[in-house]
């Protein structure tokens, strides 16, 4: 089809009218195809797909909506402009609101085929002059008023009762939780529009949250964990607004509780990775293929082997501490032909005994070695400061992949490590040495130091518990 011609001038009823008219002649007769056909019995099957699909289609339309494209029946609607007489330049402020308007209405006829109600009017009666392009700018919607959902005017917590419909999975505890968090949010921002809930308001619920005083089993703050509770509750209800088509985006996707103080990070018993989740973390997108630098966790075609690629991996193989890590130097020490990681700085910052880790030839295999000596030549630590916060970094990675466990950290691949040697058949003294811990037997106080026959030893005995072929390159070992 050509490009619809330009006109003058058309005003807001102008609008109102022709898609009311469209809607007329091309929505109605949908519904009243779907009325039609719901009462034979033969194609009631066809008619719970289309009840089924339908959530899916009203997220369509709300993404066509919020990105400001065209609603994907607009050649039906030119084909009715011109069937009447009436061409609209596809670049004029008029034909871009009649495509939105058009995306509302049939937002507000899905809704109301929901719940037995006609359809709403797609737009206020307020007039307006929409110019060409050439007389006035394009119309500039911010999210909130693109996305005009009958529900999204609505209080926030009226849909409350669809939501746990939709989730019966939600046991009545668990209600009572979601109840609850709602509750606490409500007398935060009230019985603010749907639509108009911000980031921002989450935010500050999450601070009212981390701040709120308590009186309970001698704790006078909420336990991080009831905070991320309550904010979770919080954010898979809005969460459900989205997939509903109701609200544009999730205002709670991106609000964080608290970190864990560390009398709570003291509380939880660490543990090692089980053989299926050390699978899963190094065949993540952070080491098979990622979508981008700032985009690790998702699946993409791009592998960067940087300080996040190698800092799981030296977690694993070394059995350092992220703060050992975080502040160990990129120059390797060549002891007697083995290359080491130098741990004899970093470790005095730590409870760890200063030390030497052989590279093992797992780790040389992956490209470590040429990985340390380029950040060597470039000046930097080994771990340059990429993130000011490795820990809070590795877990927040861990749970962005599915190791949601809260005894499992960053911290736990050391436990890992510790198996490792335990597996190796090495003495208790040489395992204390290499992990860093004071040895309890008495030759345990001679000779801290590893010597060149017991580093080879490390090097020929100790190896990873899972396969980690895929991620080496050419590298001799």
């Amino acid at each position: 089809m050509s490009i619809i011609r330009s006109t003058p001038a058309i005003t807001r009823q102008d609008v109102d009218r022709i898609v009311n008219d469209f809607i007329r002649t091309e929505l109605d007769s949908y519904r009243a195809l779907h009325n039609a056909t719901a009462s034979v019995e033969s194609l009631r099957g066809v008619i719970e797909w289309e009840d089924a699909a339908r959530p899916q289609l009203r997220r369509r339309i709300a993404k066509d909506i919020e990105r400001g494209e065209p609603f994907w029946t607009r050649e039906h609607l030119e084909s009715f402009l011109e069937s009447r007489g009436m061409p609209i330049h596809r670049d004029s402020p008029a034909y871009r609101e009649m495509m939105r308007a058009l995306a509302l209405a049939w937002l507000s006829t899905l809704d109301a085929m929901d719940n037995g109600a006609p359809a709403a009017d797609p737009l206020p009666d307020q007039p307006a002059m929409l110019q060409t392009p050439t007389e006035a700018p394009a119309i500039k919607l911010d999210k909130a008023t693109q996305h005009r959902s009958v529900e999204a005017s609505q209080p926030w917590r009226s849909q409350e009762q669809r939501f746990f419909a939709d989730r019966p999975s939600i046991g009545d505890s668990a209600r009572v939780s979601h109840r609850q968090a709602f509750k606490e949010l409500e007398a935060l921002i009230a019985a603010k529009p749907l639509g108009e809930v911000s980031t921002s308001d989450i935010k500050a619920f999450a601070d009212y949250l981390r701040d709120k005083p308590i009186e309970r089993a001698g704790r006078k703050r909420l336990s991080r964990e009831t905070i991320v509770k309550l904010l979770s509750h919080v954010r898979s209800y809005f969460g459900w607004a989205v997939e509903s088509g109701f609200i544009a985006e999730n205002p709670a996707e991106k609000v964080k509780p608290r970190t864990e103080t560390r009398e709570e990070r003291d509380q939880i018993p660490r543990r090692a990775l089980a053989p299926s989740e050390l699978d899963t973390l190094f065949r993540s997108p952070l080491f098979v293929g990622c979508r981008g630098l700032n985009l690790r966790h998702q699946p993409g075609l791009k592998v960067f082997r940087d300080g996040r690629f190698y800092f799981f991996l030296a977690g694993l193989l070394t059995g350092a501490r992220t703060e050992e890590l975080a502040d160990a130097p990129s120059t390797l020490v060549d002891f007697h032909g083995i290359l080491c990681l130098d741990l004899r700085e970093a470790a005095t910052k730590t409870s760890a005994g200063p030390r030497l880790v052989p590279v093992l030839p797992a780790l040389r295999k992956t490209g470590f070695v040429d990985f340390a000596r380029g950040e060597e030549r470039a000046g930097r630590k080994l771990f340059r400061e990429v993130t000011r916060d490795w820990s809070g970094w590795t877990n927040a990675y861990l749970d962005n992949i599915g190791i949601t466990d809260r005894a499992v950290t960053g911290y736990s691949l050391r436990h890992n490590f510790r198996q490792m040697l335990r597996a190796s058949g090495i003495t208790q003294e040489l395992m204390d040495k290499v992990f860093g811990h004071e040895g309890q037997s008495v030759g345990s106080g001679y000779g801290r130091d590893l010597s060149p026959a017991e580093a080879r030893l490390v090097i020929e005995r100790v190896v990873p518990p899972i396969e980690l072929s895929h991620l080496y390159i050419n590298e001799p070992g």
